[in-house]
């Protein structure tokens, strides 16, 4: 019997190595995810800021030429180059160094957009004459007679 008292000691050790494994093979995993969470997060800030200063420039180069500029925002910076006539080369910088760039050519940019605003300007359109179709209030003139003569008859009841 006295023998036996040491055997318990080697499945403790056996299962205390299994779950410190566990432990820390969970512990990295969830490491990984956070560092992959971040690394997402400062994407969408880069691709954001360079979205953005793709609008800023849009709007300068109304009024001026652009060969180079710098938009400033709270999380990074975003620099834009001419590389072409209408191409631009727009690199975001987040503050740790992280960056991204993306080429964007202004007329495909412009070409988009005003074939946006046709398809928006020929639906709205059509809405506007199908409302008109159905006469006042959307419905047939009918109908705008028959709820007239209601509201007549719920001011003036008939006794």
């Amino acid at each position: 019997m006295n023998n036996e008292q040491g055997m318990v000691l080697p499945s403790v050790m056996g299962i205390l190595l299994i779950v410190t494994g566990l432990l820390t093979g969970t512990a990295l995993s969830f490491r990984s995810q956070v560092q992959q969470l971040v690394l997402t997060q400062e994407s969408y800030k880069i691709r954001s800021m360079i979205e953005l200063a793709e609008k800023t420039l849009l709007e300068t180069i109304e009024n001026d030429e652009v060969n180079e500029m710098v938009v400033i925002f709270t999380e990074g910076r975003v620099k834009i180059e001419r590389v072409e006539e209408t191409v631009y080369q727009l690199t975001g910088k987040l503050p740790d160094g992280r960056h991204h760039s993306e080429q964007v050519d202004l007329a495909a940019v412009l070409q988009q957009e005003n074939e946006g605003e046709k398809t928006v300007e020929s639906e709205t359109f059509h809405e506007m004459q199908e409302e008109n179709e159905g006469g006042l209030m959307g419905g047939t003139k009918e109908k705008h007679e028959e709820n007239k003569s209601r509201e007549n008859n719920q001011h003036n009841p008939q006794e």
